[in-house]
């Protein structure tokens, strides 16, 4: 008896939307480019629950007429080609037929469409694969509504993520076409609440300034070889600019949004030794291309392309990057230079600035210091006078070793101001100094091997009868810290900040919000929304007194949008791997031999020491036979 059965044609179609509909995104992004295509100048698209229950595309494009309307929900019926060797030279987006057919077979499909004044519009109903077709009133384009995804493919449905990162590969998704188009109006609402509004402009420097995070300053740039008619062109942000993600660099081929990570490469390596190391540029990268110099056909969801000569490519963007901010550099310079008007050298020399008579009579008196009250007692200076009772408290409670090395190591010194007092009473915190640690810093057990040295104010030479070792002193504080924040977060001491500090969040940050602010109250720190788009911060424990917050914010965010796919991602490990990596000693801090020693020493005494939080190594070994072959002593 055979076994080998045709499949229905509705499973068929199931089984096949699976190729082009992935997730909401994608169908939004279908729809959106057949308005494109449609001649639409203003595109909105509404979305509920993250585009799982409700998506819908209106725009004022050609429209279809009753026989279109119907026919476009057939497989593989298409207007953009009619033969295959079309492919290479086509400029629309869509050509295989498949999208809304796809869609159909996964959703429920309303379709409500016009394309003449001088005949009524027309509306279609897919569902459960019945078609209902019937005249409505509607303006010319195209009214379509998709609900209920993936209601009828059970398997694929528990596959969809959260409602907040299902929107926010929308709000991604229309950036780009914002980027690609920006001569069409781009409205996107989430529960009938505008999330996005990008009117119409012919400037891309103004789009992109409107949408990119923390309106950053854009440099422009443009570049064109000849020899392969390739342009590339866009923008991008400024070096004192840097995001903690490449979420932020939108590549664009032939005014299509690809996922090509060797371009954002290039556009990265065009950055270097400009944007801080692990941040990253935002910007938009817009290359213009022969069609038959690349191939759009190769993915179902046509989100990459493949080149004729990729090489060519990434290296003109590198360049036009680096030139970019070279010039940028260039012309401040030239702008500081031209507004300076030197006087003759004799005429400097009579008249010397500070010869000048009111100077010379002139009474200078040191502004008052403030005055602030503290649990009912006056204190004069108290941001100077805190600072430094709460850094004996951290160097007392979490060992973190400063470049000063008084005040690291004299702990036996008393404290005679009453706030420093009511440190040490409020300071229930369990001493998690090792046992080696004593009061006088020439108790401190120092091992066996020798500090050589410190090797560009990053490494700690070490050397041993084995050869030489090198401790990342980034690393391996950070894993120190960390083990430290682990054990004893819950019980670190908190301080009330003078003044409260708010940062400003990125609309595509807002979503992890109320994720963040329970993650940031475990480890001490004090936070609430403010408005509708800032945090405030008005506490934060004693150990990040010097933290850069919005970076730690910002950081913290980034690891949960990344990992935000990742059932095993552990939240906690992320926030506190940020706190110890904000804390920790920085490459290029000058160490003292004392204090080389002394984190040489708690790394020793602290689990997991072989690598940071972040898996980089805390050490690396280079054996003598190593070094000795180098200098052929040995074979």
């Amino acid at each position: 008896m055979p076994i080998i059965k045709h499949l229905l044609l509705s499973e068929i179609h199931k089984i096949a939307a699976g190729q082009v509909v992935e997730r909401p995104a994608t169908i939004v992004k279908e729809l959106v480019e057949n308005a494109i295509d449609a001649g639409a100048t203003a595109i909105f698209v509404y979305i509920e629950h993250g585009g799982k229950t409700m998506i819908r595309v209106v725009d004022n494009g050609c429209g279809m007429d009753n026989v279109d309307a119907q026919l476009c929900f057939e497989k593989h019926a298409t207007s953009k080609i009619q033969r295959v060797d079309e492919l290479p030279s086509i400029t629309t987006f869509g050509f295989r037929g498949e999208a809304l057919a796809s869609i159909a077979a996964v959703s429920k499909v309303k379709l409500i469409t016009r394309n003449s004044l001088e005949s009524p519009a027309t509306q279609v109903v897919h569902q459960n694969g019945n078609v209902t077709v019937s005249e409505c009133t509607s303006n010319i384009g195209t009214d379509i509504t998709v609900e209920d995804l993936f209601y009828n493919t059970p398997a694929r449905l528990k596959f969809l993520k959260a409602e907040n990162t299902e929107q926010r590969h929308i709000v991604q998704l229309i950036h780009a076409f914002c980027f690609s188009h920006p001569e069409i109006h781009f409205k996107l609402f989430s529960h009938q609440q505008i999330v996005i509004n990008s009117p119409q402009t012919t400037i891309l420097k103004e789009k992109a300034s409107l949408l990119l995070p923390y309106n950053p300053t854009l440099l422009t740039f443009a570049n064109t070889r000849k020899d392969t008619s390739v342009t590339v062109e866009g923008v991008i942000s400024n070096h004192q600019y840097g995001t903690y993600d490449r979420s932020s660099i939108f590549c664009i081929v032939n005014k299509r949004w690809v996922k090509n990570y060797t371009l954002s490469s290039a556009f990265i390596k065009g950055c270097k030794n400009v944007i801080p190391q692990g941040k990253f540029p935002a910007g938009v990268l817009l290359i213009t291309i022969d069609p038959l110099l690349v191939d759009i056909n190769t993915h179902p969801r046509k989100e990459e392309v493949v080149f004729v000569h990729p090489r060519i490519i990434e290296q003109l963007i590198e360049a036009t990057i680096t030139s970019t901010f070279e010039q940028s550099i260039s012309n401040h310079i030239k702008k500081e230079t031209t507004h300076i008007n030197y006087a003759p050298v004799e005429q400097q020399n009579k008249h010397s600035f500070f010869d000048q008579p009111f100077l010379q009579s002139a009474t200078f008196k040191k502004a008052p210091e403030p005055v602030a009250c503290w649990n009912n007692v006056t204190i004069e200076n108290p941001i100077q006078e805190s600072a430094n009772n709460i850094q004996n408290t951290v160097a007392q409670n979490f060992n973190l070793f400063n470049n000063d090395q008084q005040k690291y190591c004299n702990r036996q010194e008393e404290s005679t101001t009453i706030i420093d007092e009511q440190h040490r009473q409020a300071n229930n915190f369990k001493h998690v100094i090792p046992d080696t640690y004593q009061e006088n810093q020439q108790e401190i057990a120092y091992n066996t091997n020798k500090i050589v040295g410190q090797l560009f104010n990053t490494y700690i030479l070490i050397e041993h009868n084995d050869g030489l070792f090198l401790i990342d002193q980034h690393a391996a504080h950070e894993r120190i810290l960390y083990e430290l924040c682990e054990q004893q977060f819950k019980n670190a001491p908190t301080i009330g900040l003078l003044f409260a500090h708010i940062i400003t969040l990125d609309q595509v940050e807002l979503p992890f919000v109320e994720q963040l602010i329970p993650l940031l109250k475990d480890h001490g720190i004090n936070a609430e929304l403010f408005g509708h788009n800032q945090l405030i911060i008005q506490s934060l424990p004693v150990y990040l007194k010097e933290c850069a917050l919005d970076d730690l914010i910002h950081a913290t965010v980034a690891d949960l949008k990344a990992e935000s796919y990742n059932k095993s991602f552990d939240p906690l490990h992320a926030i506190r791997a940020q706190i110890a990596c904000k804390a920790a000693i920085k490459a290029g801090d000058s160490l003292t031999e004392f204090t080389m020693q002394t984190l040489v020493n708690d790394l020793e005494k602290t689990s997991n020491r072989f690598s940071c939080p972040h898996g980089r190594p805390t050490g690396w070994a280079i054996s003598l036979h190593e070094i000795e072959k180098k200098f052929k002593r040995k074979k």
